[in-house]
């Protein structure tokens, strides 16, 4: 018998209060969890943003999970997003439906997103897919790590999984009235094991 694939969903803002960003909203479904760091990292403390972690419940994502995460960073606001450890993606079931996540941020006019999550490692047999979708206004800003882990190197799996596939796209909103919003940077990966 195999469990049922989870749908989760996490909605974090951060806005802008007296030079000091504030979460404003925070709120997940399993397998998505979000961790606000109450003094957060000392740097971004110090430099006026909030932390939040983004974790799961139950060790890792399953084939079938589906995670879909909004970030949206209000005008002027500092947000440093990381994750509680790496993102662990264990075998699909039978049926080879891979686990899926998505990630879509807006960063308004003067405001910073840092992304900086410990690697998705993906175990043997195991199929991921990712997608992460950065919208900014012109004068915005972006800090954004994507990487992956060879699997359980020490237990001989070293790119054993089925597939992993990552796309990432920085667009530039437009000013009002203007043209549709434009591609400045995409990044795709796939590999197979």
């Amino acid at each position: 018998t195999y469990m049922a694939a989870r749908r989760g969903l996490g909605r974090i803002t951060a806005a802008c209060e007296a030079g000091v960003t504030r979460l404003t909203r925070v709120a997940h479904r399993a397998p998505c969890r979000l961790l606000p760091m109450a003094d957060g990292a000392a740097a971004a403390a110090g430099a006026g943003a909030a932390h939040c972690a983004i974790g799961g419940y139950g060790g890792g994502l399953l084939g079938g999970d589906v995670v879909e995460l909004e970030v949206e960073v209000e005008a002027g606001a500092a947000l440093l997003l990381t994750t509680q450890a790496s993102t662990k993606v264990y075998r699909t079931k039978r049926d080879g439906i891979a686990a899926t996540q998505s990630l879509n941020a807006t960063v308004d006019d003067g405001g910073l997103l840092v992304l900086a999550p410990d690697p998705v490692v993906p175990y043997e047999s195991a199929a991921y897919e990712q997608r992460q979708r950065f919208m900014l206004s012109p004068a915005a800003s972006l800090v954004a790590v994507d990487w992956v882990g060879a699997g359980r190197v020490s237990r001989g799996e070293r790119w054993a999984f089925s597939h992993f596939a990552s796309r990432n796209e920085v667009l530039r909103r437009p000013e009002a009235g203007a043209a549709p919003a434009k591609a400045v940077a995409v990044d795709a990966m796939r590999l197979s094991g």
